[in-house]
């Protein structure tokens, strides 16, 4: 978050909206005065490698010529293409990652020159990017090639996200300023499909890491609770240690150590433990990298994250500050004691000075802990409310794969006669319980537009907004595959595909565009892009914008064009198992189609992966928390149950029963424990509101949240000043009276 972008001069880069329409890409970059050039970025998408070994998939990435301009990025082999490469028409040009080249061709030197056939089309690698090269987009990408825009194809088009580079001493405010003086008066301003188009000008590195800056701050602040916790903890050892070893310091004292002599021997020894700490930690850390990118894999440039001369500097700094902060109470209480009395055997008086010192760090390790077990408890509530809800399919047992067919060697109907072919070899295999295909899995982006009733709208038209409805292609087995409930009227049947005009809708388009109508046999219309179809069936809501949000109208059609890509295969059993049968069939029509397999609840999951991480490690950050203090309640109890040893053997003497004592110590550690409390509920108040962007169905002040690990915290601390109490009450007075 906090590390600049890979680029020269990163911070003149300015992201300029998501969703430019291409004719005000071209307006703007001619005509701004702010920008030295801008360029459009893609995002990475699947392509099919052929001609090596065997078909794979390689994950490339578009954008204009004027990219490595605006990035001021250079090729480690060969050039970036040129303006005239980005045309349509022009020969196909290609540049690998470094990665790519690497891993896919074992860093062959001859690399450059090569042609590579993708998606059945030749093309021609010119360059090899360098290792330190990022592309500035979500997901993995292993090659770059020219966008060569067609204008004419893309009219009107919005899916742009375009990036400039700020002129020298032009202010990002001044830049948004002309932009949107732009904006107002270009064709994106009006509505397109029944949405007015929206723009953003900001930072790139601002907005590559708004979505994760909250979590990472929170997940920041939970690391500085946790370490203040270890050195209150490291604190009150070091007191317990300094204060057993006064008749030594006294000894040293007498024969001739001055007091700042004594505080520097005991601060070397306090900077030796915490480097050695430090020392461990990091190779903890080294240990557990690759977990945690594994488990970070949402946050953004996660794969540059390793253990360098930064994070060494880091540690050995933290090291050093918290071992000379808090090791120097304890260093100067030992040093200011009193050489009589500290030679006295027995004495207590100056460690009775140091109790409500230590008193108030374990409160302090107590108050924390509930303000980071609250915020984990928050999280985790969000985590599991997000997961009760019905996403409106059965996930289980259901396997997907992503099945390409060449635009250019595959026909309409021999795409169609394909599908049908896989679809039926797939369901005739053992353990296959039903199998389609659709143009969008749930989850994910689809097509979507205006949707009239009973009229072809004109193609300028504009439908409302609250119109729009999301449109999918799917084969007769889709539903079943995928355990969406039947409503009303009947699913498409294999007849069907000789039938264009038919339509399946979900619940939600009926209860917008008919509410307390029967919307079977009514015709409704997608305009221009789509005819007349007539509803033969309504389906139960699937929620494809993401569990929290409502469903959205969704009509389904019948396939036509062979679009449906994605196969979606119910199983009996571990869907799993089904692969290599399953990939034997698909090479059986077609060997030149690589496959890659999920299962639909790794699809689901994958839409918690943000909050499944702020929870993990949130929670791990309280367990540790919790566990830290709870030692810290028991080695503060343990020490002033041995400083109250005489006293106790006195009472005991003096008649004083077994569960008074124990009540004695306990009573003194639930006094502790309930102000811990208090401090910590105050504080988890007023902190926690600040994860209410995070939470869902849980509000940041939940009451019974904050009582839960209230008592749980509680619970864990009285245990563990339980056994110092039952020691106590074991005390011999004969032994306790003899030690003094």
């Amino acid at each position: 978050m906090l590390r600049p972008l890979p680029y020269p001069e990163p911070d003149r880069l300015v992201s300029v909206g998501d969703s430019i329409a291409h004719p005000d890409y071209f307006d703007w970059r001619a005509r701004n005065h702010v920008f030295e050039d801008m360029t459009i970025v893609r995002g990475a998408s699947p392509a099919t490698l052929t001609g090596l070994d065997e078909a794979s998939q390689l994950d490339w990435a578009s954008a204009t010529a004027s990219f490595f301009r605006v990035f001021r990025v250079q090729p480690l082999l060969g050039r970036p293409f040129t303006d005239a490469e980005d045309k349509p028409g022009a020969p196909k040009v290609i540049l690998l990652t470094y990665s790519a080249w690497q891993t896919r061709f074992g860093g062959a030197r001859d690399i450059l020159g090569r042609s590579l056939t993708l998606n059945d089309a030749p093309y021609t690698v010119i360059g090899v990017m360098a290792p330190s090269f990022r592309y500035p987009a979500r997901g993995k990408v292993e090659a770059i090639k020219p966008l060569a825009f067609d204008t004419a194809a893309f009219k009107g088009v919005y899916f742009m996200r375009v990036v400039g580079r700020l002129k020298d001493g032009v202010s990002l405010g001044q830049a948004a300023a002309e932009i949107r003086g732009f904006f107002e008066h270009s064709v994106s301003n009006r509505s397109f499909g029944g949405q007015r188009m929206k723009l953003s000008v900001v930072g790139l590195q601002e907005r590559q890491v708004a979505n994760v800056r909250l979590a990472m701050l929170a997940l920041l602040g939970a690391v500085g609770c946790v370490l203040l916790i270890a050195c209150a903890n490291v604190a009150n050892l070091l007191l317990s240690r300094s204060a057993a070893r006064q008749g030594e310091l006294a000894v040293r004292s007498a024969l001739g150590a001055g007091r700042m002599r004594l505080v520097r021997q005991l601060l070397t020894e306090s900077v030796l433990l915490g480097l050695a700490g430090g020392a461990t930690g990091l190779l903890l850390a080294a240990l557990s990298l690759k977990s945690i990118v594994h488990l970070a894999s949402e946050v953004p440039r996660i794969e540059d994250v390793t253990i360098d001369w930064r994070v060494l500097g880091f540690t050995v700094a933290v090291s050093l500050a918290v071992s000379l902060l808090f090791g120097l109470a304890p260093a100067f209480s030992a040093a200011r004691a009193d050489l009589n009395d500290a030679l006295k055997r027995g004495s207590r008086s100056t460690t009775a000075k140091n109790r409500v010192f230590r008193s108030a760090l374990v409160m302090a390790e107590l108050a924390l802990s509930l303000v980071l077990l609250t915020g984990a408890g928050l999280l985790i509530q969000t985590l599991w409310r997000l997961e009760q809800i019905h996403t409106g399919i059965v996930s289980e047992h259901v396997l997907t794969t992503d099945v390409y067919l060449s635009y250019k060697r595959y026909s309409t109907p021999q795409r169609m006669a394909f599908f049908a072919d896989v679809l039926d070899r797939v369901s005739s295999l053992p353990g296959v319980v039903a199998a389609g295909a659709t143009s969008g899995l749930p989850m994910s982006m689809v097509m979507t537009g205006g949707l009239t009733v009973g009229s072809v709208r004109a193609a300028e038209e504009s439908a409302r907004a609250e119109d729009q409805v999301s449109f999918r292609d799917v084969t007769p087995g889709y539903f079943a595959a995928l355990g969406i409930p039947l409503r009303e009227g009947r699913l498409f049947s294999a007849q069907d595909r000789k039938a264009p005009d038919l339509a399946v809708v979900n619940e939600a388009l009926v209860r917008h565009f008919f509410p307390n109508e029967d919307p079977i046999g009514k015709r409704v219309s997608s305009g221009a892009f789509d005819g007349l179809r007539t509803i033969i069936g309504v389906v139960g809501d699937v929620k494809n914008r993401g569990r929290e949000m409502l469903a959205q109208a969704e009509l389904y059609r019948i396939d036509q064009e062979g679009n449906v890509g994605l196969l979606v295969i119910r199983t009996a059993g571990d869907p799993l198992r089904l692969t290599s049968l399953i990939r034997e069939q698909v090479s059986a029509l077609d060997k030149n189609t690589p496959l890659t397999f999920s299962t639909m609840t790794e699809q689901l999951d994958s839409e918690f992966t943000s909050q499944r991480f702020n929870s993990i490690v949130l929670s791990a950050f309280a367990a540790i928390a919790l566990l830290l203090a709870a030692i810290g309640i028991y080695g503060v109890m343990s020490y002033l149950v041995s400083l109250r040893t005489q006293e106790i053997g006195i009472r005991m003497a003096l008649g004083a029963r077994m569960n008074q004592v124990l009540g004695l110590v306990i009573g003194h550690a639930l006094r502790l424990i309930l102000g811990g409390t208090a401090v910590g509920a105050a504080l988890a108040l007023g902190l926690t509101r600040y994860l209410s962007s995070l939470l869902y169905g849980v509000t940041a002040n939940d009451a019974l949240t904050l009582c839960s690990v209230a008592f749980l915290m509680a619970a864990v601390a009285l245990f563990a000043s339980y056994f110092p109490a039952l020691r106590a009450s074991r005390v011999d007075p004969l032994t306790a009276l003899r030690c003094e």
